[in-house]
């Protein structure tokens, strides 16, 4: 920490996801709203359905939102073992 109190680290100063107290959404229901996304369900339809802007769907979309949580996807050869 530095002299006049300010941290130097980055996730110690800023909260993502759920651990922010202003988030409307929790980290399933962004894991829902990706595969929704990967099913063609459109921004506006997401962004009623759980209350957030389109914007938010579209950086949630791009990856550029709630970046922290990812699907867990089988490689081919565990697609290919099942």
């Amino acid at each position: 920490m530095k002299a006049d109190g300010r941290s130097y680290e980055y996730p110690a100063r800023y909260r993502h996801g759920e651990a922010n107290p202003a988030a409307r959404l929790t980290e399933e229901q962004v894991l829902e709203i990706k595969r929704l996304l990967a099913r063609g369900a459109g921004y506006r339809f997401l962004a009623q359905r759980y209350g957030v802007t389109p914007q938010t769907i579209g950086r949630i979309a791009r990856g550029e939102g709630w970046r922290h949580v990812s699907e867990w996807k089988p490689s081919e050869k565990e697609r290919d073992e099942a």
